[in-house]
């Protein structure tokens, strides 16, 4: 099939309609809607302009309409583009490496190297020109939000990607600690969250699209204009830095960049196997094929000055998601001398927007915000959360080393055995897989070392304290796990209220000194249980009894002083907002 494809109609015809079937999907979700209404905004010459899936009307309907012949159109496609050398594939196995590019040999090694030129876009030119910016587009989602996107195009940094200087923007723009531009947000109440970076599939050899999202209170919905100016602001002060774009924030990203490489969670085989594919089409250098969309290791500053250079109030492409009716109204900017805005429909998608003219004041007051110096925002201290103690507390013996080695190397001969001998009966499914099935489930059943029960440490009336030992990932890293027991829990739905705005509080105090732990491989859950509290804390072990402390010391803190009364009212808000979505009503819309 990969070597010479026949192209038999009916066989295309499934195709489409597996096609139609995903389309269908993606028409229910507000990020692929928002992908295609930016592609309509570009220029129609430009290569962006177009349907970025596929549908029985683009497949099926429309070129029958144009009396296009689909079958020739599918082989006139493969022929001009169908080449060795323009194609990666990445197998994923347990068998060695000579039999694995042997069986590549064997599927692959007949697919024609007709030696074609890479398909570039460099000269396409910016995929919407300066004369049709800004823009301001309200557009209604499927699922129930108040958000803001704004995002700007820039020049295609594909090649940059050991400097990755739009990483460096994005580590800026969407840190929450202290002095971020979240923190100011939260603290005028016009935000509950924020993110910054570049979608993968924005990274082209046509442009670069960057991204700023932000998830808006009521109140942040209708002063729209102070959340872009506090992130133009913020950017300004980016691009006036003395001496340039600081060097040590390129140190710490490298090094914690090195430290997800190193110490990455296990991906589930399929998604690894695709997004090395798809790496690869980068055309890196075979050392960088597993690590190059990940490692740090470059420091160019001009790229990152580059790209601050393109996010400026008047490149600005800006989204603003807001149901029909009352969020709408608040978002549109009320003007008695201004037409009404009518609402239009993008045709693929039928995503309803309306386009809201920036007026000379409006950007005129962005530019002011952009040139401004707010006191509220600066750089972000130095990560005292990054460890660098990789000892492990409880390395394993070599007898366990040698145990383990051994019985990978038995289990994977057992399997290669059965998989032999239910090849060699002839099987056309069934006795072959009960030999695979018998490989991986027997062998490795009979060779697991049985597991160490956790260890009592300490026993007393109010507490236990348990410990058990990593026995297999030996990596340094630990996992605390705290099941607190609160007096009258569950007592009354009251009760119940408040043990989870408690929780909700003591998140939001926490946020801004936590969340430099969280980027440095720290991670933790609070959360109501049924009779009290849970609390777990994982991670790098060297600074997780910091955050451990922390934490705790947050819960503590809130049986010692009343809440500061906004940060109340803003959890309120979200708590709020959620029984809203969930369909719960809300009786008295003013609790006190």
């Amino acid at each position: 099939m990969t070597q010479a494809p026949l192209f038999k109609w009916d066989a295309s015809q499934r195709e489409v309609k597996a096609i139609e079937s995903e389309f269908q999907q993606a028409k229910q979700g507000d990020s692929a809607r928002a992908a295609q209404l930016l592609w309509h905004l570009t220029d129609e010459s430009h290569v962006y302009h177009r349907f970025g899936w596929g549908d029985q009307r683009s497949l099926v309907e429309r070129p029958a309409e144009a009396g296009t012949d689909v079958r020739e159109a599918l082989v006139r496609f493969h022929r001009q583009h169908y080449s060795a050398n323009l194609m990666t594939a990445v197998l994923l196995g347990q068998e060695p490496l000579d039999e694995l590019q042997l069986m590549a040999a064997e599927t692959l090694g007949g697919v024609a190297n007709r030696k074609l030129p890479r398909p570039t876009f460099g000269d396409a030119g910016q995929p919407i020109g300066d004369g049709a910016l800004p823009r301001l587009l309200h557009v209604t989602p499927i699922k129930q939000r108040r958000s803001l996107d704004l995002q700007w195009y820039l020049p295609p940094l594909q090649r940059h990607h050991r400097a990755k200087p739009c990483d460096f923007v994005s580590h800026l723009l969407g840190h929450e600690g202290a002095g971020s531009v979240l923190a100011a947000l939260k603290e005028a109440g016009l935000a509950d969250g924020l993110s910054a970076g570049v979608d993968a599939d924005e990274l082209t050899s046509a442009a670069t699209m960057i991204c700023v999202s932000v998830d808006l209170t009521p109140k942040g919905l209708a002063h729209l204009d102070d959340v872009v100016g506090l992130v133009l602001a913020y950017l300004g002060m980016l691009s006036r830095l003395p001496g340039g774009p600081p060097e040590w924030v390129h140190a710490e990203m490298r090094e914690l960049a090195a430290l997800r490489f190193r110490y990455q969670e296990e991906e589930e085989e399929m998604e690894y196997a695709r997004r090395l594919a798809i790496s690869m089409l980068q055309r890196l250098e075979p050392a960088e094929c597993l690590s190059g969309d990940t490692l740090i290791t470059s420091w160019e500053p001009e790229l990152v000055s580059t790209v601050l250079r393109h996010m400026t109030p008047e490149r600005l492409v800006a989204f603003v998601f807001a149901s029909k009716g009352a969020d709408a109204d608040a978002a549109t900017d009320a003007d008695a001398a201004s037409p009404p805005l009518t609402w239009s429909t993008e045709p693929w998608f039928g995503t309803e927007h309306r386009e809201e003219p920036i007026r000379p004041a409006r950007l005129a007051a962005w530019r002011a915000a952009y040139e401004s110096a707010d006191p509220r925002l600066k750089l972000p201290p130095r990560n005292d959360f990054i460890p660098t103690d990789f000892r492990l507390r409880h390395p394993p013996s070599l007898a366990e080393a040698g145990d383990a080695s051994a019985a990978a190397r038995e289990t994977g001969a057992a399997q290669k055995g059965a998989a032999q001998k239910g090849a060699g009966k002839g099987a056309k499914g069934g006795a072959a897989e009960e030999a695979v099935d018998e490989a991986v489930e027997g062998p490795a059943t009979a060779l697991r070392r049985p597991r160490t029960p956790p260890l009592l440490l300490r026993k007393q009336p109010n507490g236990q304290l348990w410990h058990k030992r990593d026995e297999h990932w030996h990596a340094p890293k630990a996992v605390v796990c705290v099941d607190l027991v609160c007096a009258g829990a569950g007592s009354s739905a009251a009760e119940v209220v408040l043990r989870t705005l408690a929780v909700e509080v003591a998140l939001e105090l926490l946020n801004e000194e936590s969340y430099a732990a969280t980027v440095a491989g720290l991670s933790y859950d609070l959360a109501r249980s049924t009779h009290g509290l849970q609390l777990q804390v994982e991670g790098f072990s060297h600074k997780l009894p910091r955050l451990l402390l922390r934490i705790i010391a947050t819960l503590a803190s809130l049986a010692d002083a009343p809440c500061d009364a906004a940060l109340f009212a803003r959890v309120k808000q979200v708590a709020l907002g959620l029984g809203s979505r969930l369909g719960l009503a809300n009786p008295n819309p003013n609790p006190s």
